[in-house]
């Protein structure tokens, strides 16, 4: 019915152009130029531009529908392309593949189309038709595809033949590549735990522990809260351990924790944890506070692709809907992390940064430096807006 009527429209404004004054004779002339309107074509750039808009803001199944409509009245490898990303948006990866497949068949030549199925399928975990299209996409004059195959697939190790189960793959290895490639997708450059400074002589010395181990004496002073405590005894779902078995680290460690804990922010350090831990299969993350019942729990890489990073990695959470669960997504380690995945320490202030330079001592791989980026300072707006808010399920 829509369409009825987007075609009784142009009618109109042709009949207004054309037909309004009398006097004007319609005359045929044969022109390269003023060619007559394809309507299919102006309809399905209708549509398209509304599904890319959806898209663009998260609405992918709407985007999908939109899609379905410009491709029902023009078939284009463009509009097959974007309606496969909007269908791996939803993890509808055999429609998003089919979807890349019908794109390649109508633009061969075209290297994006032949990247794109690439990141398909390794989501799909199909890392050997991943690398395939790939070497594609680079025969055909890719400059980034022939850079990720360089930088993440040495052609010692991956040796592409026609017969893919004969192929001499590192499949391992080839994996863990394209896992830090979507660390850096995410912009993941640390992981991050957040405690007093007075913890960090035990923890230099014997690493960060879980909830249940640090709190056997080792650590001086607990920053948590213990009603939060209590619910953090539940079993996640996955390896059905306590959280409290768990070390939690922060995408982002300026959270509603710290906001939580501003008025001794001078005594907070913040460790940043190497990132690759999140590769460990023993490592879960979830999409918000781990206390809360509404959180879900990942341990697939590819599952990323689930938090909302808008809110993770914006200045703050007021203006998200659920944005203070979302903004404390986890990442929960099992069942310690050694000292030497602890590659930095920030703090707010010199005369902090000068105890932890004075605990460090032997780990000289460790550095330590003031970071206000990190912390809370006096913006009272923000302030007045969440400050009466009730204690909710804080990350400790």
């Amino acid at each position: 019915m829509g369409v009825v009527i987007l075609i009784g429209i142009i009618i109109f404004f042709i009949w207004v152009i054309t037909g309004k004054n009398s006097n004007i004779k319609l005359t045929y002339t044969p022109s390269t130029k003023n060619k007559p309107i394809d309507t299919s074509t102006f309809i399905a750039g209708y549509f398209h531009e509304i599904a890319k808009n959806d898209s663009e803001e998260g609405r992918h199944s709407d985007a999908i529908e939109k899609y379905n409509k410009a491709i029902y009245h023009e078939p284009t490898a463009i509009y097959y392309n974007n309606r496969a990303f909007s269908k791996s948006q939803t993890n509808d990866y055999k429609g998003a593949i089919e979807d890349y497949t019908n794109a390649i068949q109508l633009s061969p030549n075209e290297t994006l189309y032949w990247l794109n199925r690439g990141v398909t399928h390794y989501n799909n975990n199909k890392n050997e038709l991943a690398y395939s299209d790939w070497k594609k996409a680079t025969e055909l004059g890719s400059e980034k595809a022939k850079e990720m195959l360089e930088k993440y697939c040495k052609t010692k190790s991956v040796v592409l033949q026609q017969n893919i189960s004969s192929q001499n793959i590192n499949i391992s290895q080839f994996a863990t590549n394209l896992k830090k490639i979507r660390l850096k997708q995410y912009q993941i450059s640390y992981l991050y735990h957040i405690t007093h400074k007075n913890n960090l002589g035990n923890i230099l010395e014997s690493g960060l522990l879980s909830h249940n181990e640090a709190h056997r004496g080792l650590n001086q002073i607990d920053i948590a809260d213990n009603e939060v405590n209590n619910r953090r005894e539940k079993r996640e779902p996955v390896f059905n351990r306590s959280l409290h078995d768990y070390v939690p680290l922060y995408f982002n460690p300026k959270n509603p924790m710290l906001f939580r804990r501003k008025n001794i922010q001078n005594d907070i350090v913040i460790l940043a944890i190497e990132k690759n831990l999140l590769l460990d299969q023993n490592v879960l993350f979830t999409d918000g506070n781990a206390a809360s019942k509404t959180t879900s729990f990942y341990n697939t890489i590819n599952n990323l692709s689930l938090l909302n990073w808008k809110c993770i990695n914006s200045e703050y959470w007021n203006d998200y809907q659920d944005g203070k669960r979302i903004k404390c997504a986890e990442v929960l380690v099992y069942p310690k992390i050694e000292i030497a995945s602890i590659k930095k320490i920030y703090c707010n202030n010199q005369i902090t940064l000068n105890f932890i330079r004075t605990n460090i001592n032997a780990n000289i791989h460790i550095d330590a430096e003031i970071n206000n980026n990190f912390y809370f300072k006096n913006i009272t707006s923000f302030y007045n807006q969440i400050e009466n808010e009730p204690l909710d399920d804080l990350p400790f």
